[in-house]
């Protein structure tokens, strides 16, 4: 049955070929975050979120070898700070969209950053 639904949610939707497993899920909850805020239950999803995130940014993100490339570029917070502030402040279903924007904008800034150290790079080689 669940299995079903899902496939009805993910084959009525146009797909795009840059869509990443972040914006996926976030797709796939959508329909369960609006359920939550007819029944005046939001706040529960809301807090089972802030806190995963918060368990993702003490445990996996320090682990994971890399930092956010959008904080880096422009010395702001992280995409997972963001989106954490973001559900505190207005709520999963108003955050989604908003995240999923942060996204692609960390994905322009991981090719600026990476542009960025290839033109230095070239710019001045190690001397022998």
């Amino acid at each position: 049955m669940v299995r079903k639904i899902i496939y009805k949610l993910l084959s009525r939707r146009k797909r795009t070929k840059n869509e990443g497993l972040i914006s996926k899920f976030l797709l796939l909850v959508t329909p369960l975050v609006n359920l939550l805020e007819r029944l005046g239950l939001r706040f529960i999803f809301d807090f089972v979120i802030v806190h995963s995130i918060r368990v993702y940014q003490k445990y996996l993100s320090p682990r994971k070898g890399f930092s956010c490339a959008y904080s880096k570029l422009y010395k702001s917070s992280s995409c997972s700070e963001y989106f954490r502030q973001t559900v505190k402040a207005q709520g999963l279903q108003k955050a989604i969209p908003l995240f999923q924007k942060r996204l692609r904008e960390c994905k322009l800034a991981n090719i600026t950053l990476k542009e960025r150290f290839a033109r230095n790079r070239f710019k001045n080689p190690p001397q022998p």
